[in-house]
């Protein structure tokens, strides 16, 4: 057993950690790391793992966006896609991709361990949100999928609905793009 203070000052976890629920992920690591832990994400349990994978079948039922028969992806698994015969990138539009909610849940989850004395009363909920391209160049791959996620095209929004007083102490958030090629 590894003795207390030899263990790290700080920890930092990035997104999915192998839990099965919200509510274990903040109660295994909090009890755990204590004081270490600066910021901790809830562990996208179930179908969010893998990062943004949770978003394929979204984009795959998209009106916008139809199913590459030519560039089957090895990597992931995934067939991709890419715009759908007589789409434009800028009519393009995906509506609330489930970021906010999963947010809004894992906030509220957060502030019960807390509360219970799990999580540190320093510690901050940290919130990744992935850029456009990370989402759209993942399973869109090619020039003309790449344009939707340039700022000006399509619509996209993602708004958590938190207080700027709660967020500023609470909250660490980021927008990060994590795509691997093999």
């Amino acid at each position: 057993m590894t003795d207390a203070t030899s263990l790290p000052d700080g920890v930092h976890f990035v997104g999915s950690i192998a839990l099965d629920s919200v509510p274990e992920v903040f109660r295994v690591c909090g009890t755990t790391l204590g004081r270490r832990l600066k910021r901790m994400p809830d562990g996208e349990p179930g179908g969010r793992r893998l990062w943004i994978s949770w978003q394929y079948p979204l984009l795959r039922a998209s009106p916008y966006l139809e199913v590459n028969p030519a560039q089957p992806s090895v990597a992931t698994g995934f067939s991709l896609l890419r715009l759908a015969d007589g789409v434009k990138p800028e009519e393009v539009g995906f509506g609330e991709l489930g970021y906010a909610r999963e947010a809004r849940a894992s906030y509220q989850d957060f502030l019960r361990a807390r509360d219970n004395g799990e999580i540190a009363t320093a510690t901050r909920l940290q919130v990744a949100l992935p850029t456009k391209l990370a989402v759209i160049g993942a399973f869109c791959p090619g020039p003309i999928c790449r344009r939707l996620s340039k700022p000006t095209s399509g619509r996209w929004s993602v708004r958590l609905l938190l207080s700027p007083s709660v967020f500023r102490t609470t909250i660490s958030a980021f927008s990060g793009m994590c795509v691997s090629r093999w």
